[in-house]
């Protein structure tokens, strides 16, 4: 059985390269779990993230008591334009609305970016709290996610598109994932990486192209293309509410640990 130990400090990390494994001094499996930016990925020698992707994303909040006539604040909605979207959500509390836009790389000002879109954006925008500006990170897939007693989970492997919103539950479902196969192999890392890495490149590459496709859908220009989108959503949400849902149960229906037992 693996010992599990939880924000573990590595004091004494270092790559064995000839025996082609990288070990903590005690020994124990290192989970790289640190983000786009981990320091555990790049020790297994893949490149960094590319800070300089073609697009940023702004994070805020808004007092829900506050919202502008236009805005539900009990209702998960997005708005679409070219190039760029607008999303809030009721936060945990039901007191907030969480923001957040996905613009071009070279927006500097989120107000300038929406000041031709809905007055009530302008004021969600105007009055928001933390809001800032980041990049979105870009790292194409990378070949193998182990190497020795090393292996990546989450966005230290597989960074994601925030549009749909996912990169915690895809960790959560990697981090299942690779317990379940440490557990069916118990010494055997090296089998249990393979398994874990073969049953969650599927999920992970799905979830990508899926991403690109939604996100091309929701930035199209204007013109017909667009014309045809607004009505496809208006329908279905209007009168077909089910199938709209099931559209997304390939996402929120999914079992991660379906057929281990």
């Amino acid at each position: 059985r693996q010992h599990l130990e939880i924000a573990a400090r590595a004091q004494a990390m270092h790559e064995a390269r000839e025996s082609d494994s990288a070990v903590l001094d005690d020994g124990h499996i290192v989970v790289g779990c640190d983000g786009v930016a981990s320091p555990v990925r790049r020790a297994m020698g893949y490149p960094a993230v590319a800070a300089d992707g073609r697009y940023v994303a702004w994070r805020g909040t808004f007092d829900a008591e506050h919202a502008p006539r236009g805005i539900e604040p009990n209702t998960i909605a997005t708005w679409l334009g070219p190039q760029q979207t607008f999303r809030h959500w009721p936060g945990t509390d039901s007191k907030h609305l969480q923001l957040l836009a996905i613009c071009p790389s070279g927006v500097t000002s989120i107000e300038q970016a929406f000041s031709a879109w809905h007055p009530a954006l302008g004021t969600l925008i105007a009055h928001s709290h933390d809001g800032h500006l980041e990049p979105i990170p870009e790292l194409p897939p990378i070949s193998q996610w182990y190497h020795g007693t090393w292996v990546l989970v989450g966005d230290a492997c597989h960074p994601q598109h925030p549009y749909l919103q996912q990169a915690t539950a895809l960790a959560m479902e990697d981090a299942w994932v690779l317990a379940r196969m440490l557990d069916r192999w118990e010494e055997q890392v090296t089998n249990a990486f393979r398994d874990y890495e073969r049953f969650r490149k599927t999920r992970i590459n799905r979830f990508r192209a899926e991403t690109q496709a939604r996100w091309n859908e929701a930035t199209l220009s204007r013109g017909l293309d667009a014309q045809r989108r607004n009505l496809k959503i208006s329908l279905l949400n209007r009168f077909l509410p089910e199938m709209a849902l099931q559209q997304l149960d390939w996402l929120y229906g999914y079992d991660c640990i379906a057929g281990f037992d």
